[in-house]
């Protein structure tokens, strides 16, 4: 060890445990075993276990158990330097064997135990009595023992120790339900085109996507929703969603009204003191910093600050990503944004351009001009002034210079140059961009404006050009409610409809008739998917508000998605016209086009909405609840101080530590955080989507709040089993002989046992869980509320409620098919069979074909006879039950 301490300072157990044992597991090799402190359960979460037998019987725990993948595998003891190292080793062998006593015959996780009491370190296998001894002044790198103890017990030998035991009692196949369908073509089958809903975004989606100039500037005017509107009625999402700041955002001033951004228009009457400054307008993704730039310009700004500013907007998305060609692209871009402005003016005549190049035209008048206009060669002179205006027009530096000098110096005006997304490109990329705004920033006399996401802001404020702001030109805007945006954007919408209500339009059934429309009928289809939204207001809302964040540019195509989708058939929009947009789309079809998109079949890979309970079934531990407990874990911090003081903040590692603790593999940890990361369940402190380390903080997002609650939806358990990985074949194949037929796919009964095989399946999972962690350590409740999966069971049992009556709520579990019960006959009809009550008040139906044909005059088959039949299907959707003879009776 690196750091031995003296035998002298270890006069406690505590001595041992902290200043000989943790080193000696935790440190590197050769100084130490190598153990990573996060595999490492101290004695405040272990499990007392009785060991010993008669009066030595007694409650014991270790102090140390190092875990690896799930499966407890080192068993460490303490003891003062006064007791003795061999009964230390006695206990914690008593231990490790009934440890490993709780797992089956021949499956044995703890291979080694150790015991120290300061002057003696013992270590063995359980099942033996035989140690190895090193005194302590034999433990440093150039003993032998010390060598042989670390080639026998170290971190690579007890993690590939417990990879190996995994391997053997993990099943040999697993299945996915969708895979059992058919090939990839199957799987990615759409539901075919809603061509009323294409025909809607066709017409308007300029309103809900605006891409080019007068789009934008018609919806900066008419559909700019300020960000403060009705905050008083804010929804708990939506606080979670504006708790997701980063940490910096202390050093940017808040605009409190982006309808009348008064903080940002006392600046812009600055003037001539703006020139060469930089502008930085911090926003998370789609939170609308270009489109308030639009607003700003459009209607916003007042009428002195319009008539002593010119607006020249450049789209960086286009910019070149090579250093010589980016700074000649933007001086024609410079160039082009001042000429559009005065589209009256001619730049190609002889008088405007005297003008623009006035300073050149001046010199040239001052030297050359004057003694050839002396000298009275008035033809030599012109040639002369043609070749310089050539030479000026040729030259890109003079020529922009020029440009902007005549739009706006000569006139009073300061140049505002608008660099919009300058921070949608990699890193290397961006910083040429920064570069770039340098550049203008010495080159020409303007204000410079940089729209930034709050992440980007957050990577780069310490190098230039942002760090040449000034912290009174740093502003920031939050991105408004996105009900609010939506709103506004469909009353945009319909207004522009009835400039064409005399227009016909079609759209196609899937039989192929075509059907004939007037274009209100798209008024009517838009009332009703916005009153479908916000009519399932706890669930739907909270659902699009929370998957999409602060992005309000993502929660809009999640909308248009919505319209377009094709599992909106033609049934339904016949339903929506016919009630005038009064209909509401029923909640589980609301849910459906959310989960699949146009998709027939789910993709956990390309959905916003993420299975939970996804694998990577070549692991050597598969782990079913990684992702779950990631959020879990956070959300049960989201309201605390972390580490750095921000509320809701952790470390990795803290989470990391805790949840390995619980069994989830240190593969599966890392690669499930950063599919979360990835899907924006969890947020990262500078909020990117990158990969994170150890000490990065992390917080629960609204998407992840979204997920936690999806829990508890069958059809959200339905639709993720569809894409599940199952190590039980025949689980697998009920559910893909159900999603298979078409008819059957997305019906009530589908779905509730879709679900609850998904339930079950992932119950027997957490209870081997449960059970394995129990083995050695505590499950507090904290622990519990991490694990506990039983939201799911709830929410399938409340809609079989609702949708099937308390009578029936039950029946799947207490018949399961083929099961042989004894019923009552209450009737008996030559067209239809017997009726059999199995209970009071369920009643089945054994068919005329499952019977003797004397059956009408059999007095065995009177009513109130008692006979043995067998549940072959419940139909909870139509509440049937068909019965069967059992195979036991014989029909004629």
């Amino acid at each position: 060890m690196s750091t031995m301490p003296m035998l002298a300072e270890l006069l406690t157990e505590s001595d041992v445990e902290q200043k000989q044992l943790f080193p000696l597991l935790t440190e590197s090799l050769p100084y130490g075993l190598g153990i990573p402190q996060s595999h490492i359960l101290t004695k405040f979460s272990t499990r007392r276990l009785p060991i010993g037998k008669g009066k030595e019987g007694k409650l014991y725990f270790p102090d140390y158990i190092v875990m690896s993948d799930g499966l407890p595998v080192l068993i460490i003891e303490a003891k003062t330097p006064n007791e003795s190292a061999e009964e230390g080793f006695r206990e914690a062998r008593l231990y490790a064997n009934e440890i490993n006593a709780k797992f089956p015959h021949g499956f044995n996780p703890v291979s080694h135990v150790i015991c120290s009491n300061g002057a003696e370190l013992l270590y063995g296998v359980p099942d033996s009595e035989h140690y190895e001894k090193l005194l302590h002044a034999e433990l440093n790198v150039g003993c032998e023992k010390f060598a042989t103890l670390q080639d026998e017990i170290n971190w690579g030998k007890l993690a590939a120790h417990a990879s190996v035991l995994n391997q053997k009692r993990k099943p040999d196949r697993y299945w996915k339900p969708k895979k059992l369908i058919g090939g990839n073509a199957v799987q990615s089958e759409e539901v075919g085109l809603n061509t009323f809903g294409l025909t809607l975004s066709a017409d308007f989606g300029y309103i809900f996507a605006p891409e080019t100039a007068e789009d934008k500037a018609e919806v900066a005017r008419y559909a700019y929703v300020d960000s403060r509107t009705s905050l008083r009625s804010i929804e708990p999402i939506d606080k979670i969603i504006r708790a997701a700041r980063p940490i910096s955002e202390t050093n940017a001033r808040l605009i409190q009204d982006t309808t009348n951004p008064h903080e940002l228009l006392s600046k812009l009457r600055g003037g001539s003191t703006l020139e060469r400054k930089i502008l930085l307008l911090i926003g998370s993704v789609g939170s609308g910093k270009s489109t308030f730039v639009d607003h700003l310009i459009y209607k916003a700004l007042p009428p002195d600050i319009l008539e002593t500013t010119l607006w020249c907007r450049i789209d960086m998305n286009a910019a070149p990503i090579s250093g010589d060609e980016i700074y000649k692209w933007i001086r024609t871009k410079i160039s082009e944004g001042c000429i559009d402005k005065y589209p009256g003016e001619d730049f190609e005549s002889f008088e405007v351009l005297k003008k623009v190049y006035s300073v050149e035209y001046n010199r040239f008048q001052k030297l050359q001009g004057r003694l050839l206009q002396e000298s009275g060669d008035t033809v030599e002179y012109h040639r002369s002034l043609v070749r310089h205006f050539e030479e000026w027009q040729a030259d890109e530096e003079v020529t922009s210079k020029a440009i902007s000098r005549y739009c706006c110096g000569d006139r009073g005006k300061l140049l505002v140059i608008v660099l919009d997304n300058c921070d949608k490109r990699s890193r290397d990329e961006q910083l040429l961009m920064f570069q770039a705004a340098q550049w203008i920033q010495s080159e020409y006399r303007s204000l410079i404006v940089l729209p930034l996401r709050e992440e980007t802001f957050e990577a780069h404020q310490d190098q230039p050009p942002l760090d040449t702001a000034i912290k009174d030109l740093i502003f920031r805007i939050d991105a408004p409610l996105f009900q609010h945006v939506l709103i506004k954007r469909v009353q945009l919408a319909l207004s522009r409809m009835k400039d064409d209500a005399d227009k016909t339009l079609r759209y196609d059934l899937p039989n192929g008739f075509r059907v004939e429309y007037p274009s209100t009928d798209q008024a009517f289809y838009l009332a009703s998917i916005i009153r479908s939204l916000f009519e399932h207001d706890r669930f739907i809302r909270r659902m699009i508000t929370g998957l999409s964040g602060k992005n309000i540019r993502k929660a809009l195509e999640i909308f248009i998605d919505f319209c377009n989708s094709a599992h909106l058939g033609e049934d339904e929009i016949f339903k929506i016209t016919n009630s005038e947009g009064k209909y509401t789309l029923p909640l589980y079809l609301v849910t459906r086009i959310l989960l699949r998109g146009n998709l027939r079949f789910y993709d956990g890979q390309n959905s916003a909405v993420k299975n939970l309970f996804d694998i990577f079934h070549k692991d050597s531990s598969p782990f079913y609840f990684a992702r779950l407990l990631i959020l879990r874990w956070l959300n049960q911090r989201f309201n605390q101080t972390g580490r750095n003081g921000v509320r809701g903040y952790f470390p990795v590692h803290e989470v990391r530590d805790d949840l390995i603790l619980l069994g989830v593999p240190d593969y599966a940890f890392d690669r499930e955080l950063d599919s979360l990361i990835k899907a924006h369940c969890v947020l990262s402190e500078n909020l990117t989507v990158d990969r994170v380390g150890p000490d990065d903080l992390l917080r629960l997002s609204s998407a992840g709040l979204v997920h936690l609650d999806l829990l508890g939806s069958v059809d959200y358990l339905a639709t993720v089993a569809e894409d599940t990985w199952f190590d039980d074949k025949l689980v697998a194949e009920k559910i893909a002989e159900r999603i298979g037929r078409s008819e059957k796919h997305f019906q009530v009964h589908t779905q509730v046992q879709n679900a609850r095989d998904l339930t079950e399946y992932l119950e027997k999972k957490h209870t081997s869980l449960t059970t394995q962690i129990s083995t050695f350590r505590e499950l507090d409740s904290p622990v519990m509320e991490l694990i506990d999966i039983s939201m799911a069971r709830k929410g399938i049992e409340s809609l079989v409620k609702h949708a099937f009556g308390d009578s029936w709520q039950d029946l799947e579990i207490k018949y399961p098919a083929d099961t042989v019960v004894t019923g009552r006959i209450v009737n008996r009809t030559e067209k239809h069979g017997l009726f059999v009550d199995l209970e009071p008040g369920i009643t089945g139906l054994l068919h005329r074909d499952k019977l003797r044909p004397d059956y009408m005059t059999d007095v065995a088959l009177l009513p109130n006879e008692l006979m043995q039949v067998q549940v072959k299907r419940i139909d909870l959707v139509k509440q049937k039950i068909t019965l069967w003879l059992p195979p036991s009776t014989h029909s004629a």
